[in-house]
């Protein structure tokens, strides 16, 4: 571990207050039909993004509000590709050095068209020229045809291993990124006969599918992969979620399959950097086996900004807005301690901060003394994997 590496864990558990993270939804504008998500092609809403100049004035107060790291989403962020990575390399200039944003991967369909080289050495030239610290693409399953069928991206899984290949030219490495989902699950499967559900049935198919799908992105050329939990609800503020059956899980099957998770992630952390922390995982295992857990820091430490500009305490508390981010003086935050959603871009880092920031509070400790053991193998793996920067292989 590098020695300032080691500073920001001591400052993080002497200092009064947590490092902030933001995520800026720019748009909610997006070209694919994914079931899993409100804001899918087919959806019929009004659509909105933050223009540029406004996401600038959002990106000045958040890093006056202490923002450590930012992510921009959408939508398809790279249907505004020009605006996100000015944005991106604006907050990188004011001192945000992690920064994040991901696509469907659209830009890498036609594969087979004599501008692809050029197309997505573009692509690779902006993220490198933004200072962009991680970067993800999505794909939702180990087999190719259910990945492409299911977005409406047909031909787009070669083309991102082209792409892949072209980004190791420039020494990039993106994330592979899976929103769980069934799509995952191994052919024909067995879990649910003549109405009864079979515990170890189920396991047995998501820890198949799962290490099928870690060993089909290594085999596209990945070297960084990241897990979503599913989200089985509607009404949100940010719509990447879904009623659908291809992310509704029972809390029994939810039981089941993060202890899935622990598994096949514990298994995989060798052979590819996994971003998602074991501490969280296990969190979530005593959050459904009904054991003390670790709750959310959204809207005390972490921040949602929507496509209109209103600032929320996480991207799906809808009844609950701050207001207008721009309009606002004064402190700004709420009490923290919410496990009414799985939404693993907070999840995953109150469960590691959280214990961090206790680690002199002895009552903490004894209740969650487990965790601490899965967190400082966090900590060293994280510092072994550079933090999963897109620069670093």
């Amino acid at each position: 571990m590098k020695y300032s590496e080691l500073m920001e864990i001591l400052n993080l558990v002497f200092r009064k207050e947590l490092p902030k993270q933001m995520i800026i939804q720019m748009t909610d504008i997006c070209n694919a039909g994914c079931p899993q998500c409100g804001m899918n092609v087919s959806k019929d809403y009004i659509r909105n993004k933050l223009d540029l100049s406004r996401l600038k004035l959002v990106i000045d107060k958040a890093v006056d509000m202490g923002i450590k790291s930012l992510s921009i989403t959408g939508g398809e962020p790279l249907l505004m590709k020009n605006d996100l990575f000015e944005a991106i390399s604006y907050a990188s200039k004011n001192g945000i050095k992690y920064t994040r944003t991901g696509t469907n991967g659209f830009l890498f369909m036609n594969h087979d068209k004599q501008d692809f080289e050029k197309r997505v050495s573009k692509l690779a030239e902006a993220i490198l020229e933004s200072n962009l610290y991680t970067f993800w693409i999505s794909i939702d399953s180990w087999d190719r045809e259910k990945h492409e069928k299911n977005r409406g991206l047909m031909g787009v899984v070669e083309g991102i291993e082209k792409g892949l290949r072209i980004f190791e030219n420039y020494k990039l490495h993106p994330s592979v990124n899976l929103g769980i989902n069934r799509l995952i699950e191994v052919d024909d499967p067995t879990y649910k006969l003549n109405g009864h559900f079979y515990p170890d049935a189920f396991y047995d198919n998501y820890y198949n599918g799962l290490s099928k799908f870690f060993d089909f992105a290594i085999s596209l050329g990945f070297k960084i992969a990241n897990l979503c939990y599913p989200m089985s609800f509607e009404g949100a503020v940010y719509k990447a979620e879904s009623s659908e059956y291809i992310v509704r899980y029972s809390e029994k099957e939810k039981k089941i399959l993060y202890k899935v998770i622990f598994d096949v992630v514990r298994k995989y952390r060798k052979k590819i950097k996994i971003f998602t922390p074991l501490v969280s995982i296990k969190n979530l295992m005593d959050q459904y086996d009904d054991k003390e857990s670790i709750g959310c820091l959204g809207g005390k430490s972490f921040f949602f900004v929507d496509t209109l500009g209103n600032l929320y305490p996480c991207g799906f508390k809808s009844e609950f807005s701050f207001g207008d981010f721009l309009s606002l003086n004064g402190g700004i935050g709420i009490k923290a301690d919410c496990s009414e959603c799985d939404w693993e871009c907070f999840r995953d880092p109150s469960a590691m901060f959280i214990p961090i920031k206790n680690i002199t509070n002895p009552f903490f400790i004894a209740k969650n003394i487990d965790k601490y053991y899965y967190l400082l193998n966090d900590i060293l793996y994280y510092s072994k994997a550079n933090f999963f920067n897109i620069r670093v292989s």
